[in-house]
């Protein structure tokens, strides 16, 4: 699993499936709330914050597939030629 400290890479979670990032962030609010070390706890709640951010944008990112970009470039192909 990649290190969570580097955020300057956009695409180190890439090969990361969304849901299993879901099973951990669930993990980590579990933990989270039997955790009686409060600093321990609310950092495990803010790790499981991260990891639905990340499991979110992935999934905004699979919701363009390739056909669409390929669609949208015809457009814009289309649009360019018309002016």
């Amino acid at each position: 699993m990649p290190e969570m400290q580097n955020h300057s890479e956009p695409y180190e979670w890439a090969w990361v499936d969304a849901t299993y990032l879901r099973e951990q962030a669930h993990r980590c609010a579990r933990l989270a709330r039997d955790c009686p070390h409060l600093a321990t706890s609310h950092q495990l709640e803010a790790i499981g914050i991260e990891l639905m951010q990340k499991a979110a944008k992935l999934d905004e990112l699979h919701q363009t597939s390739p056909k669409d970009l390929s669609v949208d470039r015809q457009n814009r192909a289309l649009s360019t030629r018309k002016r």
